[in-house]
């Protein structure tokens, strides 16, 4: 229970781009633009000439990450008298994560690599220098505007922060005590506890008031992205909405940059849209359309995974469950995210699994991920006989619970 409150929170909290842990996306470079921007969605190159002369802290490498076109990437870089450099290719201004890493040699094993210290950019596709006094994260970039107008949100958006902050640890405190002591009033003041919720809440509801009063600025696009959703939308139904209105105002060539892209797609798939139709290859090599499984009647329950996500794995159990439960009403359309490189491990995982018994198809490029916006798996979506949206994210037995609800209730 313990891991569980902290996992909830920090998914909450934590900034997309942050996530280091878990099942995102694996690591890997793809130079193919597959945008379908009216403006302009040619990759440009951009570059980091960054100084840590002047950090106390000893550093040794330095990693970045950053999305482009829907794939994450990683580089790593040595720092060679006090200096680093990385170069990429982008389409227009997004976050970037810069990492310092410390190495001790004097162990031979992973545990040699020490995070020094973090730090989140906006890059542009243009030359750039970075340049740390003092620590690694008291970071001064130049050459992207851009990055001033988000060191701007961050700053602002530290006191809401920080009340979040603040009003997890006592939902934390509460939840060890009550762990500990199994008491029914220690279980009651932690189930009946809300300054947490309604921290992330006002956290929410400060992001969509500057994003109403920054409309024009190239950051915007990632201050809504950010905005948890999903989690705040039993307690703010129309917060997906007033994303919409807001996205809405925006210039378009901002709603045409790829976070607005991005932004557009993850509102196209809210609850009571339509579900978008995509094709790929099934495990025979046969192009397969959602499509056409929805053209079943059925329920369907479309889910994104992989062969090495252990949390994805973890689901099947409860799947096949499903499946055989309510396989008159109800089926599965699973779109694996492993490479091609790993198509066997996916097969193979297929099979030990126990998930051959509806259509599985593999997204090798993020067509169909990119289509709903999917960032980590495991993730899913429940459409109805007619394929709108219903339901995300039902995880464990809460797909059965949901499957019960709807079709028990009709017969």
């Amino acid at each position: 229970m313990k891991n569980q409150i902290r996992t909830k929170y920090f998914i909450i909290s934590i900034v997309l781009l942050i996530s280091l842990v878990a099942c995102n996306s694996k690591i890997y470079k793809n130079t193919t633009s597959t945008s379908t921007s009216a403006i302009d969605n040619t990759l440009k190159q951009f570059s980091i000439k960054g100084d840590v002369s002047k950090v106390k802290d000893p550093i040794d490498k330095i990693v970045i990450m950053y999305k482009s076109e829907g794939e994450n990437f990683t580089d790593t870089t040595d720092v060679k008298n006090g200096s680093y450099k990385f170069s990429g290719k982008i389409r227009d201004a997004r976050t970037a994560y810069l990492i310092a890493i410390n190495i001790n040699k004097n162990i031979e094993s992973k545990y040699k690599y020490t995070i020094v210290d973090r730090i989140m950019l906006f890059i542009e596709p243009t030359k750039m220098k970075a340049t740390s006094s003092n620590s690694f994260s008291n970071l001064n970039l130049t050459g992207s505007p851009s990055n001033i107008d988000y060191q701007k949100w961050i700053s602002a958006s530290i006191p809401s922060k920080a009340n979040m902050d603040e009003k997890a640890g006592v939902w934390f405190a509460l939840g060890d005590t009550w762990m500990k002591s199994k008491s029914k009033e220690d279980s009651l003041r932690f189930k009946n506890y809300t300054g947490s919720r309604d921290a992330n809440i006002k956290h929410v509801e400060f992001g969509l008031q500057y994003a109403r009063e920054h409309i024009n600025s190239p950051v915007i696009m990632q201050v809504l992205i950010d905005i948890p959703i999903k989690f705040v939308q039993g307690a703010m139904p129309r917060i997906a909405y007033q994303v919409d209105e807001i996205f809405n105002q925006t210039p378009l060539t901002l709603q045409n940059t790829e976070l607005g892209e991005q932004l557009a797609r993850q509102l196209a798939v809210r609850l009571g849209n339509q579900a978008r139709n995509f094709s790929l290859p099934d495990m025979h090599g046969n192009t397969v359309n959602l499509s056409s499984t929805l053209g079943q009647g059925k329920y369907v329950l479309l889910e994104f995974w992989a062969s090495w996500c252990a949390p994805c794995r973890a689901e099947s159990p409860h799947l096949v469950k499903a499946f055989s439960t309510y396989k008159n009403d109800f089926t599965i359309f699973s779109v694996s995210r492993d490479r091609q490189k790993d198509e066997q491990k996916w097969l193979d995982a297929i099979g030990k699994d126990g998930t051959n018994l509806w259509p599985q198809v593999l997204d090798q490029n993020n067509k169909a991920a990119n289509l709903y916006g999917v960032e980590n798996i495991p993730a899913n979506f429940l459409l109805d006989r007619e394929g709108k949206i219903i339901a995300k994210d039902l995880r464990g037995p809460k797909l059965e619970e949901k499957l019960k609800e709807l079709i028990d209730s009709k017969n």
